[in-house]
């Protein structure tokens, strides 16, 4: 109809008709004529208003005469026209996937690409179709591009729109007016050849077309797709519809408009417009029921209508010039949240607001809702006065004491603007607590709710270094009134009775204050003066007891010099005041080389002086025999001097290699001491004094690389009564495993370090608690025995430790908790020991996942039932939990009424699913198991897939890539017999089933049983159908797992 007029008249004035599309309850409202104005778009008055279209968010008119505009006001209501003129007259013009085409009456289809400014002319392509007459409408289902002319039954299709392949129908078709797609497929529609009536033609494929039978009664002129609906238009009011594009009926137009030669179609904004003669537009909300929108009885026709953002443009010929009523002045919100609650005492009227909120609130989301989306847009969203991406706020860091600006900018229909500022302030911290607190000398064990402890000193202890840490590092602190930074040391002297008390004084940021006290007593003085040890030649003196200070001792003959050495008992405690050999003092230490002549006694005297001062004098006598003398004296005497005997191999393999051993000698019982430091060569060979026979306990130490002496473990020396010497022991094998606690499996990259506890034992031997350990390196093993270790890949890791300590390992992963092994203190005598310890995954979020799906009110659930788009949607949504949208995405069949509206907008805003290049989401169409497991790799970030897939049915296929990913990630499993199916609708059991497998909501889950009654308890989906329908407590944890309950 649109060529016929334009054949019939060259009329000379452009009319807009913009009409508000949403009004009460988000259904569409007819505008009252009366409320009408007149527009001017701006353009010439030689213009003829031939089309109107919309998309990628510009608005194009193009005139009979060439001239053509843009606007990218969203509601159309600001053109800017071209300073050139189109080189041909546009009779449709159409976005299709990243380009406009522009259908001509020159033959030619123009392109233009995404980017480039439409104003242009030399932007747009010419694209040569070899067809004479006019090219008329453009269709694509994604893939295909049709075009359709008005003569000869011209059909072209092509793929990009550059090259055109001829699909004409040569035979009873005067010429196409129309064309759409839906229902997949095409359909055309125009005049038969012989004029006496319409015809209709269908092609899935865009390539084979087929009539459609019956043909119409009239021509017709216009044609579109949505809601499941065809609506084609013609002459003398005839109104053509169908719900496959197969099977056809008319219907009657209302009131006076059965005169009305309609001439277009358009679908948006969940109604179909047919406009026609007679200044005459209709509308339907259902394809089947239409009513009168406008009818102004004149000669001016409407030859094209456009619909998105929830406004019409309808344009047309004979100087008509109207717009829609006054646009609305509302830029207000209707909510405004914080953390999802809404910021207490919001009016909508009122524009600023200033919050604070508790200092635990590390970061804020901040979100609105708009009052009326239909009629307004967001401008801008600042924060700090800095332009952030238009949408809610998420995660908006928060430092305590400063303010962050919110700026939200509403504008209104008519252009004007509201600017919401929302000032969030983050309370100071209260913390006035100390995380740790230490003293040296001495310790405590702190807890940061006590207050006052008590500490003793060892004697003689003239000042003590206190340090405190605090558990907010911003907070300040005074200690005995002097300010001191977090971790600073303080010397504080004490009296002169020896005690002291310490008064550490914190105050928080906000200013609360906590006061922390020690009071600090000098222990009374030792009097403990003994040796522990006495010993010839390494050898213990034979009976010797601590509290017996007198001791004489006869060697062999053979003996012609001694070495003598002693151990003090308490060294933290006690000097050694004096050493005397025959009455004549010698430096303070061991004896070396002491020369014994035959029968001549020499006297050792060894003065130990205890703390409280008191002395106490140990006196040894030894005398060499007379040559010819017999007998023994103590353990010498009698055969030969040394014996010798070889360690297992391979009893530090677990270790290492090449690390050096050193042995002490006990008796039996473990605790006598009769030879120490026997060293071990290479090849595990030890000479140690010649032994009685019988049983002997060994400690075996590995030596460090500086030679000090660690712990190792506890061997039997057996010597039989031939002075052959055999040694029985266990490997030594330091290495423990962190493991996770809910796996247990190993972790790898732990780092471990290990402190000295806080025992009698350690403060004993003047070891600082809480401190890491320095350990020495031992170059044999693969760790050198650093303290902070990164566990391996199986989880392991290990020290050598000094003996006799008592020791705890701290462990950090991130997350993970923090292992605290100080309540666990791993003791160590003579032997290594080793640790494992499992990791508590931390807990990142938890909360309740609502069912993603539900059974019908019947009582059933449908398993074998297909699954809309929109369905998937709303399980998608509420699986991912998220939340739906309040200004939904613009699609113009998903109005804002529908039932899943939030949901469509949501995924598309995360980029899960999206429409069709003709603006359509097809919220009621099937989706297959293809377009699911497309979703499925988007929603789960899928990106790198290598091998072969088991699925021998999708080759070739469009969504391979996608199959493939999902296949080998677990979220997809083909059939028994290897197919996949992937263009099979996918059913609701096989949804759920799928979406539990990617929740992790896996067999060994408990759930509630429910009665479905076609869902008995043998169905192959009945246990995953049972959880989905059901809500769940969950935790996600650090260690990437998710629990549910």
């Amino acid at each position: 109809m649109r060529r016929h007029i334009q054949s019939l008249t060259r009329l000379v004035l452009a009319f807009i008709l913009i009409f508000s599309s949403v009004g009460l309850e988000g259904k569409i409202q007819p505008a009252a004529a009366a409320a009408w104005t007149s527009f001017n778009p701006g353009f010439g008055v030689g213009s003829f208003g031939n089309e109107v279209a919309y998309g990628n968010g510009t608005w194009l008119l193009f005139s009979q005469s060439g001239e053509f505009g843009k606007s990218v006001d969203s509601y159309g209501t600001a053109f800017q026209k071209s300073g050139s003129v189109f080189p041909c007259t546009v009779i449709e013009a159409k976005h299709v996937g990243t380009q406009w085409l522009a259908a001509c009456d020159n033959t030619k289809i123009y392109t233009l690409a995404d980017g480039q400014d439409p104003l242009i002319v030399g932007n747009w392509l010419p694209r040569d179709t070899g067809k004479s007459g006019r090219l008329v409408g453009i269709a694509t289902d994604g893939n295909v591009i049709v075009v359709v002319g008005d003569s000869g039954g011209t059909v072209l299709s092509s793929v990009y729109g550059h090259d055109w392949v001829d699909r004409s129908i040569i035979v009873g078709v005067s010429g196409f007016n129309a064309v759409t797609y839906g229902e997949g497929k095409f359909i055309a529609v125009g005049k038969s050849s012989d004029n006496s009536g319409g015809v209709i033609y269908s092609s899935e494929d865009g390539e084979t077309w087929n009539k459609v039978t019956p043909a119409p009664s009239e021509q017709l002129y216009g044609i579109d797709y949505g809601a499941g609906m065809f609506v084609a238009c013609g002459a003398a009011g005839y109104l053509y519809v169908s719900e496959d594009g197969v099977n056809w009926e008319p219907k009657t137009a209302p009131d006076d408009t059965g005169a009305v030669s309609f001439t277009t179609v358009a679908y948006g904004a969940g109604q179909f417009y047919i406009g026609g003669t007679s200044e005459t537009i209709l509308i339907s909300s259902n394809g089947s029921d239409f009513s009168k929108e406008i009818k102004g009885g004149s000669a001016k026709t409407v030859t094209s209508i456009a619909v998105a953002n929830g406004k019409a443009i309808a344009v047309g010929s004979s100087g008509l010039l109207l717009t829609a009523p006054t646009p609305s002045a509302n830029g207000y919100l209707s909510a405004l949240y914080i953390d999802g609650v809404l910021v207490s005492g919001f009016v909508k009227t009122d524009s600023s607001y200033s919050i604070e909120v508790p200092n635990a609130t590390a970061s804020i989301d901040v979100d609105w809702t708009l009052d009326d989306p239909s009629t307004q847009t967001l401008q801008s969203v600042k924060v700090d006065g800095t332009a952030q991406s238009l949408g809610p706020i998420s995660g908006l860091a928060l430092t305590p004491g400063t303010a962050r600006v919110i700026e939200i900018v509403v504008k209104a229909e008519d252009g004007s603007t509201n600017t919401y500022t929302l000032i969030v302030t983050r309370k100071k911290p209260n913390n006035a607590q100390l995380g740790n607190l230490q003293i040296s000398p001495g310790s405590l064990t702190f807890n940061a709710a006590t207050t006052n402890y008590t500490v003793e000193v060892p004697f003689g202890t003239t000042s003590v270094n206190v340090t405190p840490t605090m558990q907010d590092p911003q907070a300040t602190m005074t200690v005995n009134g002097m300010s001191r930074t977090d971790g600073q040391t303080t010397s504080v002297t004490l009296d002169a009775d020896g005690s002291t008390d310490i008064t550490i004084i914190v105050t928080a940021q906000d200013g609360t204050t906590k006061t922390y006290t020690i009071t600090v007593n000098e222990a009374a003085p030792s009097a403990n003066g003994y040796l522990s040890a006495l010993n010839i030649d390494g050898t213990l003196v034979s009976g010797f007891v601590k509290t017996d200070s007198s001791y004489s001792i006869e060697v062999p003959n053979a003996t012609a010099s001694i070495d003598v050495d002693w151990t003090l008992d308490e060294p933290s405690t006690q000097t050694l005041q004096s050493v005397k050999v025959d009455g004549t003092a010698q430096s303070p230490g061991p004896i070396s080389g002491l020369a014994l002549t035959p029968g001549t006694a020499r006297v050792i005297e060894i003065d130990v002086k205890a703390e409280d001062g008191s002395t106490n004098t140990y006196s040894l006598s030894v005398t060499r025999k007379r040559p010819g003398s017999s007998g023994s004296g103590g353990s010498y005497g009698g055969g030969p001097s040394k014996n010798e005997s070889t360690l297992p191999e391979g009893i530090t393999q677990s270790i290492g290699n090449d690390i050096a051993v050193s042995i002490d000698i006990f008796d039996s019982d473990g605790k006598t001491p009769i030879q120490s430091g026997v060293t071990v060569d290479a090849t595990g060979r030890f000479q140690f004094n010649t032994l009685k026979p019988g049983s002997y306990s060994l400690v075996l130490y590995l030596l460090a690389d500086d030679g000090t002496k660690l712990a190792g473990q506890i061997a039997q020396l057996t010597v039989d009564e031939l002075n052959a010497a055999k040694v029985t022991l266990a490997d030594i094998a330091p290495y423990g495993t962190a493991t996770d606690a809910l796996t247990n499996k190993p972790l790898q990259g732990v780092k471990v370090s290990v402190y000295w506890a806080d025992t009698k034992l350690n403060r004993s031997m003047g070891r600082k608690p809480n401190t890491r350990v320095e350990l020495p390196g031992v170059q044999g093993m693969a760790n050198r025995n650093a303290n902070l270790q990164s566990t391996a890949t199986d989880g392991q890791f290990g020290w050598l430790l000094p003996p006799d300590g008592d020791y705890y390992v701290i462990a950090e992963k991130e997350g993970y908790e923090t292992y605290d092994g100080n309540s666990s203190i791993l003791h160590v005598g003579k032997t290594a020991v080793k640790l494992n310890f499992a990791l508590q995954a931390k807990v990142l979020e938890k909360g309740v996942l609502q069912a993603f799906v539900s059974g019908y009110p019947n009582g059933t659930f449908r398993p074998n039932a297909g699954v809309t788009r929109a369905e998937l949607a709303s399980m998608l949504l509420k699986a991912l939990g998220l939340q739906p949208r309040a200004s939904a995405v613009e699609y113009s069949d998903v109005p804002v009424t529908n039932w899943a509206a939030g949901a469509i907008a949501q995924l598309t805003e995360q980029g899960l699913m999206g429409g069709y290049p003709d603006g359509t989401f097809g919220p009621d169409r099937p989706i297959t198991r293809a377009e699911f497991t497309v979703v499925l790799v988007r929603a789960n970030q899928l990106s790198q897939g290598n091998g072969e897939s088991s699925l021998r049915d999708i080759d070739g296929h469009w969504a391979k890539g996608a199959i493939l990913l999902a296949e080998q990630a677990g979220l997809i499993h083909g059939n028994p017999d290897g197919t996949f199916n992937p263009d099979s609708k996918l059913t609701r059991a096989q949804a759920v089933v799928i979406l539990n497998r990617m929740l992790g909501l896996t067999s060994q889950e408990k759930f509630e049983h429910r009665e479905l009654s076609d869902v008995p308890a043998d169905f192959w989906a009945y246990d995953d159908i049972m959880r989905a329908i059901a809500d769940h407590e969950y935790q996600k944890l650090g260690n990437g797992l998710t629990l549910w309950k």
